[in-house]
């Protein structure tokens, strides 16, 4: 890793390191990406003292909300049955503390981090789909397996990530790719990293992640995208044949919601075959979430950290959910969250944890762009992603949102970097 620095004339300091470490890790190992950000408390630590940079300056009161946040669900363990769960549930969300402490540490600058995070996301994205597609390959010409092994979630088996949020990094870098100056640099390179990320994005076949984030880079690249069609017009048709042969799994499973089935959303009573899809599920989902919030009087605080799946489940098996066969590993929808931060967190530590979480948001968006290192395209694919899935319920989703956030550069920290191009 140290000589393809050296060879593009990258020059990182330890503290530059920490922070690659823990981007590079997240798309991929969980515990990875824990040991990274231990490890990098450790050396931001030691950095801290040694250089006596201080925290003067730095936007403190930003960097604590994320507390208030995490002291919310920690006020319901008190009357939580099952401590240690609670406990496992609580650790899970220290990254609301942990992450806005390293920025506090740190020395670093916008430029520097950017360029650190994305170089990371880059190489991490890169090397992880060409084991995935590596693996595949394997598995369907040597282990007889389906050409399904190419598409979602087998195709990030290696991985075990999931399918969603690998297409989210994958979004999330390409919506600044050209913030990546080194690469820029490389015109071979670039194009091809580029189109094994593009590859990845829709043979992972995230209808979110498609469905919103091709239109964010088409908006956002519209320029390159027409000046390039422009100076080569063969490419048009190459383009689109390409297109849409990759778009097929992506389209096989959009199929499957062309007819939401919303009238279901208010059934008295499910069945095992109950045409169940992504839309309605997670429509029912937080029907079921405000009728735990109400039967439990718990508006304002929430039911706790640790009683919301298992009142969910309650609900699942009230209300007829398939929820799998006695004595076998089927267990149906049981276990599945709401698949909504914002219900989520309505229902774990109630309205008021969910105008906190709406302040973290609405802040992130108020942040001037020449202060944050991520662009309204990412944040608004932030949003929309909280509003199909619990993000913060993995550590991949508060992991992000925690950088994310603390990532909040004064004009005069942006003026001194380590990283040198």
């Amino acid at each position: 890793m140290k000589k393809l620095f050296i060879k593009y004339n990258v020059k990182l300091s330890a503290e530059d390191w920490v922070w690659f470490f823990i981007w590079f890790t997240l798309p991929i190992s969980i515990r990875l990406n824990s040991l990274a950000i231990i490890v990098g408390g450790i050396v931001l630590l030691v950095s801290f003292f040694k250089n006596r940079s201080g925290i003067k300056g730095k936007p403190t009161i930003h960097l604590l909300i994320p507390s208030l946040f995490f002291v919310l669900h920690a006020s319901g363990i008190a009357n939580e049955i099952n401590g240690i769960q609670s406990i496992k549930e609580l650790e899970q969300m220290l990254p609301l503390i942990i992450i806005p402490v390293y920025f506090l540490l740190s020395a670093t600058s916008k430029k520097m981090f950017t360029n650190v995070s994305f170089t990371a996301l880059v190489i991490s994205l890169s090397v992880a789909s060409t084991i995935m597609l590596g693996y595949s390959v394997f598995q369907v010409f040597f282990q007889n397996a389906g050409m399904g092994s190419f598409v979602y979630h087998d195709l990030i088996k290696p991985f075990n990530s999931g399918a969603i949020y690998f297409s989210f990094f994958i979004v999330v870098v390409l919506l600044q790719f050209d913030e990546i100056s080194w690469l820029i640099a490389k015109p071979r390179l670039m194009y091809a990293i580029l189109f094994l990320l593009l590859l990845m994005l829709f043979l992972s076949a995230s209808k979110l992640m498609i469905g919103v984030g091709i239109p964010l880079l088409v908006v956002k690249f519209r320029d390159t995208i027409i000046n390039l069609f422009k100076r080569r017009k063969m490419l048009i048709p190459v383009a689109v044949i390409i297109v849409v042969l990759i778009s097929i799994p992506f389209m096989l499973r959009f199929n499957q919601i062309v007819n939401p089935e919303l009238e279901i959303v208010k059934a008295e009573r499910f069945n095992y075959d109950s045409p169940l899809n992504g839309l309605n599920l997670r429509l029912i989902q937080a029907r079921f979430g405000i009728e735990i919030i109400e039967e439990n009087n718990a508006l304002l605080n929430g039911i706790g950290i640790n009683r919301a799946q298992d009142l969910l489940n309650s609900k699942y098996i009230e209300y007829g959910i398939y929820t799998g066969y006695s004595g076998t590993d089927d267990t149906g929808y049981l276990n599945y969250n709401f698949h909504n931060q914002f219900i989520e967190t309505f229902v774990r530590s109630g309205l008021a944890g969910l105008l906190v979480l709406l302040a973290m948001i609405i802040r992130i968006f108020a942040i001037p762009g020449s202060n944050k290192f991520v662009s309204n395209g990412v944040l608004l694919l932030v949003f929309m992603f909280f509003l199909t899935e619990s993000v913060l319920e993995r550590q991949q989703g508060i992991v992000y949102f925690c950088l994310i956030y603390s990532s909040y550069f004064n004009k005069h920290r942006n003026t001194t970097t380590l990283y040198e191009l």
